[in-house]
């Protein structure tokens, strides 16, 4: 009775409270012709996001949110204004594919308002898709390691495919069509496509997507739509005379002169000019093959579209114009760079439309000429719009130029620029094959407010740190030295350790006595990192940081590894004391810091009793068993020679004393690299607590190294162990027969386990054959 009170009590508040219902439901599209239509590209859009990585669901990460904010008006509806907003914010996540069906529908508009929207946002949406193929992948937007799982799945599905394909029976059809089912489903979520395919896997991958573009095939578009579009970007020049059929089917046209212009072969070049000159064509499809005949280039595709330009020249709308700049600038990007090209796109750097200025910014960036640089770098100095000025940005680093850097430089100096600007500058810089020298102003900006700038500058130094590691770390480093702001030299210290030049030690000696615990965490990183060996002054004020109790933890951790790494004394120092003390330490905060300087009683190799006292305490008593297991490998590397050693590693590797397996056997290996005769009766211990096959396989080599009797006979002992048994017989062959004839021969008066006398009988026979 009282859950159902519960329940009429919720619906009553969605009944009597206003907008209680729309709290949670996701906001509706807009009711116009562009809104539809970004709803069928993007069906998630009805619960109010757009699935950037594909997975299906919505996902709202720290580096990317799904979620479609009201970012101009709360009214619980998805304004189309507020849609294209996130996708130019999100561009570099969309396949291509989609960004391209967004710019279809900009391209047919409906009514008074989208006419408008098109105006708006249509150049902005094929400049984003001009910077999206310049990413060199059209698919989803993947890390490295993502990229390669997901071509692996797609390589093992048309792997799949070409095996069912083979076999024919009635099963391999269920598993054709399965294998077929899903790579559409990932073609369609915009996976990449496999780079080196077998031939006879690429040739039913082909005809597969060929054959779904068929007449017949008319009652699965969506597939039909996807096998187009990747056949353009397999470059399929089986699938042109299909792509021919397709440009008289509405449905598909637009898409099939997009796969042509991908394909670009002189026959699908061909096609395209005459269709773009036909007069059937329609608008959308004419603005379609001039961006086709853009990416294919060459002098026939260039002649018709300047000629397009000159013949409709008063009458020409501004989207066509547009898109024939465009296509030209492609051109030039794309390697054909005719000299009337320039000339025309330098004509209309005095557009007064920013949008054409762009579109010749970039085309004029891809000439090597002097001319065409200039005018780049005048219009990047001289051009009043925002958008102008950053394309001449972007396109810098193609600029060989002597006054390109200077450039750039000189809007960095004049402090104007907005703080997005700013970065792309610094990030143009860092691109730049001249770069370095704006390094030292780079580096100016690691002291920034914004983040984004800072992490601009810390990017294009690294860059630029591969070009020239000296420029960058000296301009660091002068940089460092005429700084008080505290958060530059936060920033800049971290880069310098995260660079560890060699040259940076001074530096970063000057920064252990900084006020900033954070300059001193990376000044002492960055000493951990470069090596400290041979730098008594260096070493002697890391020592002073280790056994500081003001010290923030992480300074001293850091100090201590230094320290350690360079593995060194000092009669001055007597570091073996300073580790000593920091090992005895209590509490669990000093851990790492207690690890670390027992690996630095190991290094340093001081023998004394201070030391082995120490070292027999932790290796005993301590119930940390990293700590443990860091006190048994310095016993290790003090040695049989020290008294006490021996015993101590035996009793540990036998008997435990509280020690876990893995600690256990670091003893025993110590026991083995000392040739001790207590190596064989700890292993035996060791082996009652039936360790799995990696420890046994360390336990095997310390009996061999270890080479006592008693060792040998826990070896015969394995040799019936099928975990083990391939590793062990070959060092059981390779011993020597001197030593191990005796024992065999004792060994098999008693042995009963027939697979240990078998293995034994054939080591004395390969021994008497001198194998």
């Amino acid at each position: 009775m009282r859950n159902t009170l519960k329940i009429l009590q919720i619906i009553f508040l969605f009944i009597l409270v206003p907008g209680l219902q729309n709290a949670f439901a996701a906001p509706r599209i807009v009711d116009n012709t562009l809104g539809s239509r970004l709803g069928t590209i993007f069906p998630e859009l009805r619960q109010g996001y757009i699935d950037l990585n594909q997975n299906g669901s919505l996902d709202r990460l720290e580096d990317m949110d799904e979620l479609v904010p009201e970012s101009r008006l709360r009214d619980e509806i998805l304004q189309v204004q507020e849609i294209f907003d996130f996708l130019i914010e999100n561009y570099r996540y969309l396949p291509l594919a989609k960004l391209s069906s967004v710019r279809d529908a900009l391209d047919d508009p409906q009514g008074a308002i989208p006419e408008i929207l098109t105006i708006n946002y249509r150049t902005r949406i094929s400049a984003l898709i001009r910077e999206r193929e310049a990413m060199g992948e059209d698919g989803l937007y993947l890390s490295p390691s993502a990229r390669r799982k997901a071509l692996d799945t797609m390589e093992d599905l048309i792997s799949r495919l070409n095996l069912a394909y083979q076999k024919e029976w009635r099963q391999a059809e269920s598993d054709f069509v399965e294998a077929r089912d899903e790579l559409f489903t990932l073609l369609d979520r915009g996976y990449p496509l496999p780079e080196n395919l077998l031939p006879e896997d690429y040739a039913i991958f082909e005809s597969t997507l060929i054959n779904a573009t068929m007449p017949q095939r008319a009652d699965n578009p969506e597939r039909s739509l996807i096998a187009v579009l990747t056949l353009g970007k397999l470059k399929s020049d089986a699938a042109v005379p299909y792509l021919i059929d397709l440009l008289q089917r509405d449905t598909f046209s637009r898409e099939a002169i997009r796969a042509l212009g991908n394909i670009g072969t002189p026959d699908a070049q061909q096609i395209l000019l005459e269709k773009l000159k036909s007069e059937e064509t329609g608008d959308a499809e004419a603005l379609e093959c001039i961006r086709a005949l853009g990416k294919i280039g060459g002098k026939e595709s260039a002649d018709t579209l300047l000629d397009i330009l000159k013949s409709e020249e008063s009458e020409i709308s501004t989207e066509k114009e547009q898109e024939i700049l465009g296509s030209l600038s492609d051109m030039a990007a794309g390697g054909y760079t005719d000299r009337r090209i320039s000339t025309l796109l330098t004509e209309y750097l005095e557009n007064p439309d920013p949008s054409f200025r762009t579109i010749a910014i970039r085309g004029l960036s891809f000439y090597a000429d002097q001319a065409s640089s200039v005018q780049v770098l005048n219009a990047m100095k001289n051009d009043r719009d925002t958008k102008v000025v950053l394309a001449a940005v972007r396109s810098a680093h193609h600029i060989n130029h002597p006054s390109t850097v200077p450039t750039m430089v000189g809007l960095l100096r004049e402090g104007n620029l907005s703080p997005d600007m700013t970065g792309e500058v610094i990030k143009a810089l860092g691109q730049h094959p001249d770069g370095v020298r704006g390094a030292v102003n780079i580096q100016e900006y690691l002291g920034d407010p914004e983040r984004e700038t800072r992490e601009s500058a810390r990017d294009a130094m690294k860059v630029l740190y591969a070009q020239n590691a000296q420029v960058v770390a000296s301009s660091l480093a002068r940089g460092i030295a005429a700084s008080k702001d505290e958060l530059y030299l936060k920033e800049a210290s971290s880069l310098l350790a995260e660079l560890a030049d060699p040259s940076a030690v001074n530096t970063f000696f000057s920064l252990l006595t900084s006020s900033s615990p954070q300059v001193r965490k990376n000044a002492t990183w960055g000493l951990y990192r470069i090596g400290v060996s041979g730098n008594l002054r260096v070493q002697t004020a890391l020592q002073k940081l280790v056994t500081s109790e003001t010290e923030p933890l992480e300074v001293r951790i850091n100090a201590l590894r230094a320290l350690v790494k360079a593995g060194e004394d000092h009669p001055s120092m007597l570091l073996w004391q300073t580790f000593s003390t920091v090992a005895k330490m209590r509490g669990t905060k000093y851990s790492i810091l207690r690890l670390y300087a027992l690996r630095g009683l190991g290094a340093l190799g001081t023998i004394n009793d201070e030391v082995r006292s120490v070292l027999f305490l932790v290796a005993r008593g301590e119930q940390d068993q990293s700590l443990k297991e860091e006190a048994v490998k310095a016993l290790h590397s003090i040695g049989a020679s020290s008294p006490g050693v021996e015993n101590t590693l035996a009793e540990i590797a036998g008997n435990g004393e509280g020690a876990s397996l893995p600690v256990r056997i670091a003893a025993l290996k110590a026991l083995g690299d000392m040739s001790s005769p207590e190596t064989g009766s700890a292993a035996r211990s060791l082996l009652e607590e039936e360790p799995g096959r990696e420890l046994k396989r360390d336990i095997v080599y310390a009996l061999v190294k270890s080479d006592s009797d008693d060792a040998w006979e826990v070896l015969f002992d394995l040799s019936a162990d099928e975990d083990i048994n391939e590793l062990l017989i070959p060092f059981l062959e390779e011993g020597d027969p001197d030593t191990l004839e005796p024992l065999i021969n004792r060994r098999l008066k008693r042995e009963e386990n027939q697979q240990i006398r078998t293995v034994l009988e054939a080591l004395l026979m390969s021994y008497s054959r001198g194998l």
